[in-house]
């Protein structure tokens, strides 16, 4: 009987003056839930750009014709802020690390690109826990509930 590979793990850890290094990617394990993100922000992407120009259109139309500029401005900052924070849920998936340094004072967290970094005195660190699937309800978002 064949012995089981353990999975090659997904994080970088490393040794840099007198501090550990740890990298670990934000993307999921699940490619599907990667393409459902990535297809969902595409279409957000062109139905904004739609948006786009049908209020460009609009601009030209008679005044009989044009719906009230307050709903118009509203309709499309509302796309572009769902289109936006969208996206950038999709390059965190993508693109993201979290990266913690561990040193002799303090512990630091930090999401790249987008997080911010935050620092605590390792004195104070109690009941540390690891998350090993951050993005699993990305993939079965039926687990959730």
């Amino acid at each position: 009987m064949a012995f089981v590979e353990p999975y090659k793990p997904r994080a970088k850890i490393a040794e840099v003056e007198n501090a550990v290094h740890i990298e670990i990617p934000l993307r999921p394990k699940d490619f599907m839930a990667w393409l459902a993100w990535s297809l969902l922000t595409a279409f957000l992407l062109l139905a904004w750009s739609a948006l786009v120009a049908i209020a460009f259109q609009l601009t030209k139309a008679s005044p009989q014709e044009k719906p009230p500029l307050l709903f118009t401005a509203l309709f499309i900052t509302v796309w572009l802020l769902i289109t936006v924070l969208l996206s950038m849920a999709w390059c965190q998936m993508t693109f993201g690390r979290e990266i913690i340094t561990v040193t002799s004072q303090e512990l630091t967290f930090w999401q790249q690109p987008f997080g911010q970094r935050r620092r605590f005195h390792l004195a104070e660190v109690k009941n540390l826990r690891v998350l090993e699937d951050a993005f699993a309800i990305f993939a079965n978002p039926m687990r959730f509930w």
